[in-house]
């Protein structure tokens, strides 16, 4: 649950409840309760959603983009960091999402080093957001 409340407040001036509640996916309340962590398991589904739903525009992204097959995707990505703050800012958001799944994956699999390795990468979230 902290790690998702972490995450909230991360997101909270993003716009994502708007997003949410304009594409008809959750109300503003449902939305909102993403961020807070009011509901462990909608949530992470939540979570579930966005990942994906960024990853796939990530890549469609780099599928419209890249005319040359010379440019690897991750070459890519780190032009468009540099040159584009949003998309630095919402592939954060990805890593964050993913890093959050990973560590919900070691504790259902009880995989202990993949469970420390993910919580060696989430503390320096919990400092800088203040948890």
């Amino acid at each position: 649950m902290a790690m998702w409340k972490t995450y909230g407040d991360y997101l909270e001036a993003s716009g994502r409840t708007t997003a949410l509640t304009e594409a008809g996916i959750a109300s503003s309340g449902t939305a909102d309760s993403f961020l807070k962590a009011s509901h462990l398991t909608r949530t992470r589904h939540a979570h579930q959603v966005s990942a994906l739903a960024l990853a796939k525009l990530q890549q469609d992204a780099f599928l419209d983009m890249v005319t040359d097959n010379e440019k690897t995707k991750e070459a890519w990505r780190q032009d468009m960091i540099t040159k584009s703050p949003t998309f630095h800012y919402w592939d954060t958001i990805l890593k964050m999402e993913i890093l959050g799944l990973i560590f919900v994956r070691a504790h259902r699999e009880q995989d202990f080093p993949l469970y420390v390795e993910s919580l060696k990468a989430l503390v320096p979230w919990f400092f800088a957001l203040d948890h």
